[in-house]
């Protein structure tokens, strides 16, 4: 008989031991990329506006998220962030803010406390308006990002910056 349980409690260590390196492998393939869109335009000139959407790609089970966005203050003037339903009609922002100052949207969003998964998939979380305040580039730098799952845990993902640029390239000659 203890033989028998000693079998029994070995075989149930060696599968979870299974599942947990096969969910550890998938953790880490994770094509999950939180991402802010290009603008490149030369039309755009002092005075216009412009939006950029802040993006998750190929997300399972997001709860909540939080980012920073920087940008140039000499170049753009942050006018709005619009928050989608991308996690449900009733998710709230606990921060959207712009600090027109130091050039940083901070924006941190979750869907309400309780039972249940988060949503799973592709969409537009925030649409951000611009003013253009000169002639320029201005990488549009996503940093301190943060998504997490229905359990707290942070969800693995690779982030893409974006650039405004509203002048004619320079020629190589």
């Amino acid at each position: 008989m203890v033989g028998m349980r000693k079998n029994i409690l070995y075989i149930t260590l060696v599968i979870s031991f299974v599942i947990i390196g096969v969910f550890t492998v998938l953790a880490t393939l994770t094509n999950t990329k939180l991402s802010v869109s290009s603008v490149i335009d030369k039309k755009l000139k002092v005075g216009d506006t412009f939006t950029v959407d802040v993006t998750v790609n190929e997300v399972i089970d997001l709860k909540g998220y939080e980012y920073r966005l920087k940008y140039d203050t000499n170049i753009l003037d942050a006018t709005s962030v619009v928050s989608s339903n991308f996690l449900s009609s009733s998710m709230y922002c606990v921060r959207n803010t712009i600090d027109e100052a130091e050039g940083i949207i901070w924006v941190a969003c979750m869907m309400p406390l309780g039972p249940g998964e988060g949503v799973s998939g592709s969409g537009t979380l925030e649409t951000i308006t611009f003013q253009v305040l000169d002639k320029g580039d201005s990488n549009l730098d996503l940093y301190k990002t943060v998504l997490g799952d229905h359990t707290g845990a942070s969800i693995p993902h690779s982030v893409e910056d974006g650039i405004f640029q509203n002048h004619p390239e320079k020629s190589s000659r």
